[in-house]
């Protein structure tokens, strides 16, 4: 039982020594990790392939979208989403018939 106790104490002191040394005062390494985090943020690209956007209004059928590639940046600074690879746009009037409709080689909003 006494070497149990040795040990027991052994093991104390390591952790505690342990969560002492890994401390820092300054707080630097919490400061710099986030500062990685919001730079990883920023560089975050959310890709979608063969994308087909449906938008209904009521119910009604108001335009459908589609694009070979759709990028979504989702940075709090300046969100957005662009089709790099263009964009076809149909927009329906309320009997569903096309009125108008959008060609771009290249779509960012």
């Amino acid at each position: 039982m006494n070497v149990t106790r040795k040990n027991m104490r052994k093991a104390a002191v390591l952790i505690t020594a342990a969560f002492l040394v890994s401390c820092d005062k300054s707080g630097q390494t919490v400061q710099e990790l986030s500062k990685l985090n919001k730079q990883r943020d920023s560089l975050t690209v959310e890709v979608a392939n063969d994308v087909k956007i449906i938008y209904t209004d009521d119910a009604i059928l108001r335009a459908k979208i589609a694009a070979p590639v759709m990028k979504r940046f989702p940075d709090k600074n300046n969100p957005r989403m662009e089709m790099p690879k263009g964009v076809k746009a149909n927009f329906f009037d309320e009997f569903g018939e096309i009125q108008s409709s959008l060609t771009a080689r290249y779509a960012m909003h």
